[in-house]
């Protein structure tokens, strides 16, 4: 089940994010539990100075990477991180992952960021997250047991997180990059919410529809280009866009791969 967590504060201590994208590579090659400790705690491959830190980071990065909805959820990224390629789908679905398996980082992704991000807005701040998470704090029995120290760092790591994957940029004031998936993220991003939602067909009607980056009124156009056609089709009335692959989630990452 998908608890709120302050996992949040482990992953944006994370000091090299290589080490987010060499434990996914191992995991998507079904490496075991003992190899990756050995690799990872035990001969400190990444320099990171405790071996306290070294095993906290490694169950927040399985945590937050590498838990699945459904056994098509787990293919499609394995397969992801298996590819030689993709770097920047790969970015993007360190993004969806965490939205998708961290409630406290979906929560204050679409209360906080997206709500500035489509607003216009060409910052966001601790203080923006902190006033949500004070909010919170008045109706959650989790977060109620939290000080304002723990949601200041939340807040912090949260933008920390952002910032090493490239959504945002600046150190003190936290400024919005311009974020447009590129066509082969976006076809992944398809067959990852078809996957994990398996018994919506309207995409416009997910609960992941702003990992699109895109207004609901733009997705239609979007999803006409003619580019797309090779990987799903597409219906459209009033109420929406119903979407049939093409492709299985054992199919998909390979053929986009060649695309490139």
């Amino acid at each position: 089940m998908n608890k709120i967590n302050t996992n949040i504060n482990a992953v944006g201590s994370i000091p090299e994010y290589d080490m987010i994208y060499y434990v996914l590579q191992l995991l998507a090659k079904d490496t075991d539990s003992g190899q990756l400790y050995e690799k990872l705690v035990l001969n400190n491959k990444f320099g990171i100075r405790t071996e306290q830190s070294r095993a906290r980071f490694l169950r927040a990065i399985q945590s937050a990477f590498w838990e699945f909805k459904n056994k098509d959820h787990e293919i499609l990224i394995s397969t992801l991180f298996k590819a030689r390629n993709l770097e920047d789908t790969k970015r993007y679905a360190l993004f969806w992952s965490m939205g998708i398996n961290n409630l406290l980082f979906e929560k204050i992704t679409n209360h906080v960021f997206f709500k500035a991000y489509f607003s216009g807005r060409v910052q966001i701040a601790n203080h923006d997250i902190t006033a949500y998470l004070r909010h919170e704090r008045e109706s959650s029995e989790v977060i109620k047991k939290w000080s304002d120290t723990t949601l200041t760092a939340l807040a912090s790591k949260y933008l920390t997180f952002l910032k090493k994957i490239d959504f945002v940029k600046g150190r003190l004031k936290r400024e919005f990059r311009y974020i447009q998936l590129d066509n082969i993220s976006l076809v992944f991003l398809v067959y990852l919410i078809k996957a994990i939602e398996p018994g919506n067909s309207n995409i416009m009607e997910s609960r992941y529809f702003n990992f699109f980056f895109t207004e609901k009124s733009s997705m239609v156009n979007i999803m006409k280009k003619a580019v797309f056609s090779e990987f799903f089709e597409i219906q459209t009335d009033a109420l929406g866009i119903k979407i049939d692959l093409k492709f299985n989630c054992g199919e998909i990452v390979n053929v986009i791969s060649g695309r490139i």
